[in-house]
């Protein structure tokens, strides 16, 4: 016999679609293989009532007697939100694991650590920004650690993401996107992980140039579902993306389009790459 409290699960995530009738509900739950007696599930639909998950009114029923319909309510609603939420965190994990474990020639983090390092000087002075330190981005951390042996690397975030650094011969320095505390002109190369246009991308760009060499070269490695809308239907990466980081798009000019702009103002050369979900956006020739 099924649990109570899995039945519960699926009824809230099948009223997250559209209303439906017990009856809809019960055709529904025999569909995916579920087997339940037509008055159990009545019996929990009525509990769910009460607990506050759904809410119930009587239709007319056209020439037959009124049928009551099921939706969800704000606990209902919030709790659908908790499942979704627990089940891409669990999605999100095994698919960073699955792209962390991909062999050199196809990993996306092995591939981007290659261009960044294009025609660079293998002591160069980087500087890494980010605003968290997830697993992926920890593992392309190391990875350019051990790309980049001879350079001289700075990690660049808030005070709390930075104390959690776990990686070797890093440097460290409190700050973030649009604060670098160093002096002008010190890096070869900076690296934005997770940069999402969420600070004033004007402001940005412009501290970017103030800590580059004439020769260096700025690169944003940021999901593509983070800088502009996607289209459906979105691939796994872009949905996970999404979910988790909700971004506006209700300015009139999309991050992306907002950050090539601002970076023409200090760059002439400008490039833009797709790799999975991800966005690769270069900046070099800066004026």
């Amino acid at each position: 016999m099924v649990r109570t409290e899995s039945i519960k699960q699926m009824a809230i995530m099948m009223l997250g679609h559209r209303d439906q009738y017990g009856y809809e509900l019960h055709k529904e739950l025999e569909s995916r293989g579920i087997k339940i007696g037509i008055g159990r599930l009545y019996e929990i639909l009525n509990q769910m009532n009460e607990e506050g998950y759904l809410s119930d009114s009587w239709i007319e029923g056209g020439s037959g007697p009124k049928r009551r319909i099921y939706s969800l309510d704000s606990k209902g609603r919030d709790a659908r939100e908790t499942f979704l939420v627990e089940a891409i965190n669990t999605v999100h994990e095994f698919y960073g694991e699955y792209l962390r474990n991909l062999p050199k020639e196809k990993s996306p983090f092995a591939i981007i650590s290659r261009k960044l390092m294009e025609g660079r000087d293998p002591e160069s002075i980087i500087g890494y920004v980010v605003d968290k330190l997830t697993k992926p981005i920890i593992h392309f951390l190391k990875l350019l650690r051990t790309v980049n042996p001879k350079a001289t690397i700075y990690l660049i975030g808030p005070r709390d993401v930075i104390s959690e650094n776990e990686i070797e011969g890093l440097s460290i320095i409190e700050g973030g996107y649009s604060d670098i505390p160093t002096k002008d002109e010190l890096f070869d190369l900076i690296i934005l992980l997770g940069f999402t246009g969420d600070e004033p991308i004007k402001s940005c760009t412009k501290e970017w140039r103030r800590v580059l060499k004439p020769s260096g070269k700025v690169s944003v490695v940021t999901p593509t579902a983070l800088l502009k809308q996607p289209e459906d239907p979105l691939n796994i990466g872009e949905f996970i993306e999404q979910r988790e980081h909700p971004a506006d798009f209700s300015k009139s000019t999309p991050p992306e389009q907002d950050l090539k702009k601002h970076l023409q103002t200090h760059f002439t050369k400008i490039e833009t790459e797709f790799i999975i979900h991800l966005s690769f956006i270069t900046a070099e020739n800066p004026e």
